[in-house]
Parts: C-alpha cells; structure tokens; sequence
C-alpha cells in the first residue's frame, strides 16, 4: 500500500515538471514566433513604398550619459524606419547592457519610438542607450513631434533622476502651460 502511494506520489511529480517544461517551451516558441513575425514586418515596412517617418536613411551614431559614462551607439535607419541599434562603447557593467541589449533594443526597433519603458535592474543604463538613440535621430531628420516635444522637455541638469527622465514627457499644449505657470509664478513673486 505505501509503495502504491508513494508510485503515485512520483508520478504526480512527474506529470507537474512535465506541464511546467511544455509550458516553457510553448512560450519559448510563441515569443520567438512573435519577433521574427515584428522583424519580418519590419523589414518588409522599410522595403515598401511607405517611408517611415525619418527623413534620412544612413547610420547615425549618437552619444548620452549611462551609468558608468557615455554610451555611443549605432542607429541604422532604412526607408524611415529604424532597422538597427548597437551599442558601440559604453562603461557601463557588461551584465546591465546586455540586459539592454536582450530587452530594451527589440522594443525599440519594434515600436519605432525610443519613449519605451525602460529594462527593470538596469534603468540608467537604459536611459543612455534610449537617450543616445534620440540624438542619433536627430540627424536622420524629422522625429513626431511628440517625440520632439519629449526630448526638449527633459531636464539638462546633473542631477535629474531616473523618475524625473522617465516622467518629463510633454505635449506642446503641457509645455507650453509649463512655461506659462513658471511665468506667472516668477511675475507672482512666488
């Protein structure tokens, strides 16, 4: 009777580890599905006749503050859309950029936009990549002008934080009631 118990014991344990490994592999599978069908699409997008909303095509290398320092990275831009992001040089920890460069990258080349959420563990580090993409953009021409409006309302100071880089999108309309506020603030005398 034990034996019997414990065979079924075993065998519940196997069937368990079994669905837990399928499952896996069933997300495995759809994930890698997925971003070949996003890379696929992409690719087709830049060879049609529909022109992304870059104005030049080229390479473009842009620089920003990582943690560790500058990351320069490579942004390669194909029919207005961007095709390719590398991260050239940067000193920030190996294991943080290659996070980055797992999770981070894919989004961006996927969404087309650099005002994606950064990696968990690795928020600086993302910010100089994202930020450092945003000035090699610059020279491919045109950006919408949300993205536009993002990147003059982020803060220049040194010591801006993550929350305050990641939160300082504006419209036109919010930045320009931002201006106003401060304007009427500063003739208040407050």
């Amino acid at each position: 009777m034990k034996k019997l118990q414990l065979s079924r014991n075993l065998l519940v344990r196997f069937a368990v580890l079994v669905v837990v490994v399928v499952a896996f592999c069933a997300y495995g599978i759809i994930t890698a599905v997925a971003q070949a069908q996003t890379a696929e699409n992409i690719k087709n997008a830049a060879s049609s006749s529909t022109r992304g909303i870059y104005l030049k095509d080229g390479t473009f290398t842009g620089t920003a503050q990582g943690y560790g320092g500058i990351t320069t990275v490579e942004v390669t831009v194909t029919n207005g859309y961007i095709t390719d992001v590398v991260v050239v040089d940067t000193l920030d920890d190996e294991p943080y950029i290659q996070n980055v460069e797992a999770n981070l990258i894919p989004d961006l080349v996927n969404q087309q936009t650099t005002t994606i959420d950064v990696v968990t563990s690795a928020s600086y580090s993302s910010n100089g990549v994202r930020f450092a993409v945003r000035n090699a953009l610059r020279q491919a021409g045109a950006m919408p002008d949300s993205e536009e409006a993002a990147i003059a309302a982020l803060p220049t100071n040194s010591q801006t934080s993550t929350d305050e880089l990641s939160i300082g999108y504006l419209t036109k309309q919010q930045e320009k009631e931002k201006k106003q506020s401060v304007a009427s603030g500063v003739a208040g005398g407050v």
